[in-house]
């Protein structure tokens, strides 16, 4: 593959504060018997020593009540690519289950909007409500559920799709006997859920327009799902992290951080697995599992933890246009590894379907979406560099780089199966880091 050199001029500009610091996790937790202290949300940065910071303004209904019988509080969480969070509660019987939509700006949330879900029905355990969530590159999100009595919106069903656009959520319908899924993840290409319920652990995938449902494995106390740049998902076990392979249900044990595994997400860039640790004793944390299974503590959490999300840094954005042949950023894994200071291999590799063709590299500090000639232009203020087809672009970050700073890339090609004869590539995205 032909490689190229993108020098530090693409460092220049160093982008205002963002409101969540990008490759940064955010964790949700909830209160219960055994926990001495109320659950809520918190951020962590793993390249920043230190304790997770509390974030504050929440909902009660998310932060719940220390020492109660029942679970109670912020129960699962996500975060799409333009920062908009998630959240889910969980609480004793009767409780209303909501989810919530929220910006997170200087430690402090701020709450957009909150869709009722239903009310809590409990049959199998004693708590239920939103026990996962995951966003979609369009922003949308879906969410399994545990114990939801029946009724509107979700209607007995176990799995729902939240419109953004609209607030509106849609049931994801399949037959199951089950009144309890415990953790659901996403394709690639965002068509298919992967949902596991309870009792048995069983694992099915679901298309996201509705259907029948396929086993794809059982696990064993499953409260945490991803999926790999394989396409394989990334499960949770008792106190072990463990892939499973979609076509077989074959599984492999990636890394044991102890028990008790309460939720999980994968970094895409390296693949390392984040876990969100509730512990015997009372003692929760944040863990990271790299790719050799070592287990690195980020840090305590208050309350009981339940989930985890990323900001993903490096990530993709906006839509690429197709001609003859497709071009992609692959960022998952990244082969470059994270934008970090001193990271002089940092780079991303360019894929092209068939058939690539040299064309022009842009490259700037900020993100735009504009229809022009054609194709959509995901880059401005930019510069033009020519580009030597697809392959890998070195992007070193030298020591001296300056944390915050923004890249944004993307390429056009000359292709006749183009609209107006220009492919374009989606967009790429990355902030330096400590």
């Amino acid at each position: 593959m032909p490689r190229c050199v993108l020098v530090a001029l693409a460092f220049t500009t160093t982008s205002a504060l963002a409101q969540i610091p990008d490759g940064s996790f955010l964790v949700s937790s909830f209160s219960a018997s055994n926990s001495p202290t109320p659950g809520g949300i918190f951020l962590v940065d793993p390249r920043v020593p230190g304790t997770p910071t509390r974030i504050t303004g929440l909902d009660p209904s998310l932060v719940g009540m220390a020492g109660v019988s029942s679970a109670t509080g912020a129960n699962a969480i996500a975060i799409n690519d333009d920062q908009i969070v998630f959240v889910g509660n969980v609480g004793e019987d009767g409780t209303a289950i909501e989810l919530h939509e929220l910006v997170i700006s200087a430690g402090q949330a701020f709450t957009i909007r909150t869709t009722p879900v239903g009310v809590v029905n409990t049959l199998v355990s004693p708590s239920g409500g939103i026990s996962q969530i995951q966003a979609l590159p369009n922003g949308d999100c879906v969410f399994c559920v545990a114990n939801i009595a029946a009724g509107p919106p979700m209607n007995g069903n176990l799995v729902g799709y939240f419109d953004s656009v609209t607030g509106t959520i849609t049931p994801i319908s399949f037959p199951t006997s089950s009144v309890f899924a415990q953790s659901i993840a996403v394709d690639a290409d965002a068509t298919t859920v992967y949902v596991t319920t309870f009792p048995g652990y069983s694992i099915h995938s679901v298309p996201i327009a509705g259907g029948s449902a396929t086993l794809v494995g059982t696990g064993n106390l499953v409260a945490g799902l991803d999926v790999n740049g394989d396409g394989d998902l990334i499960t949770s076990s008792f106190d072990s992290v463990i892939e499973m392979d979609v076509a077989t249900g074959a599984t492999t044990v990636l890394g044991t951080p102890g028990n008790y595994i309460n939720g999980l997400a994968v970094e895409r860039a390296t693949e390392y697995v984040v876990c969100a640790m509730s512990r015997a004793g009372g003692v929760n944390d944040v863990v990271y599992v790299d790719d050799v299974g070592g287990v690195n503590m980020l840090g305590p959490i208050e309350g009981i933890c339940s989930g985890v999300t990323i900001l993903h840094n490096p990530r993709t954005y906006g839509l690429g246009t197709p001609g003859n042949a497709s071009y992609e950023w692959r960022v998952h894994p990244n082969p470059g590894g994270l934008p970090t200071i001193g990271n002089t291999a940092f780079g991303v590799q360019l894929d092209a379907s068939s058939g690539d063709a040299s064309g022009v590299l842009l490259f700037g500090a900020s993100r735009t979406f504009q229809s022009v000639l054609g194709f959509q232009l995901l880059v401005q203020p930019f510069v033009a560099v020519p580009m030597p087809a697809s392959g890998f672009l070195s992007i070193p970050v030298n020591v001296n780089g300056t944390v915050g700073t923004t890249v944004a890339l993307q390429t056009l090609h000359l292709d006749a199966g183009a609209p107006q004869g220009i492919a374009a590539s989606n967009g790429f995205w990355a902030v330096i880091m400590p």
